[in-house]
């Protein structure tokens, strides 16, 4: 029975772990994606004015 609640507490940990892991270059990526679109976006603005 202890063995199992390590190996659940191991498991949980590695979870959560990787969850965050996961959640973090999501957010990283997320970041970069929208700063460099808005990037685009307002080189966009400034090369054709004319189209919105």
């Amino acid at each position: 029975m202890e063995r199992l609640k390590q190996n659940v507490k191991s498991i949980t940990a590695s979870v959560v772990n990787g969850a965050s892991a996961v959640c973090s270059s999501v957010v990283a990526t997320g970041l970069t994606t929208g700063l460099s679109s808005e990037g685009l976006r307002s080189l966009d603005f400034y090369l054709n004015p004319l189209t919105l």
